[in-house]
């Protein structure tokens, strides 16, 4: 196949069937055939005309022969159901009890508001800031910086009105 061509010829196309092009031609058929959609319908058409691999002619009432003489698969044994019942709610369970512990463990994130019902237990005095107020911390100088930054941008490049 040559690249001047705008398609490809019949030639070319029968070598294809007959795997009878080099790597090359083989490379530029099927790059041709992926960017135009002339020669790409026409590949496909090639391959219905010379007949793709066809079922034999009783294959599906063989299939279908062999389905019906097949015993039925079955069905889970309502015990195993329901220890599969009992095992995914332990699972829940679990899942639920785990997130309520992680919920009262951690540290308090906003330590001024104060419960309704107080204990009377001195607090040990805290002599460094909680993980909770570091990353508000962290957070609060990222957002005033960006904030400043933007403030900068705009001053320095005004908004310009539409004009009509």
């Amino acid at each position: 196949m040559e690249q001047l061509k705008l398609h490809i010829s019949e030639e070319d196309f029968h070598r294809f069937q007959e795997n009878k092009l080099s790597v090359k031609e083989l490379e530029n058929l099927l790059s041709h055939a992926a960017s135009c959609t002339f020669c790409a319908g026409r590949l496909a058409e090639s391959f219905e005309k010379s007949g793709l691999y066809r079922a034999p002619n009783n294959f599906s009432e063989a299939v279908l022969s062999k389905t019906k003489t097949m015993a039925p698969v079955p069905l889970l044994p309502a015990f195993s159901r329901k220890q599969q019942f009992c095992f995914y709610s332990a699972k829940i369970c679990a899942a639920m009890a785990i997130a309520l512990a992680v919920l009262f463990t951690l540290p308090d994130p906003v330590p001024s508001m104060k419960p309704a019902i107080s204990w009377d237990v001195p607090l040990p005095a805290r002599t460094e800031p909680s993980l909770a107020e570091k990353i508000s911390d962290a957070l609060n100088s990222a957002a005033s910086n960006v904030n400043e930054t933007m403030n900068a941008f705009i001053s320095y490049h005004p908004l310009k009105e539409e004009q009509d």
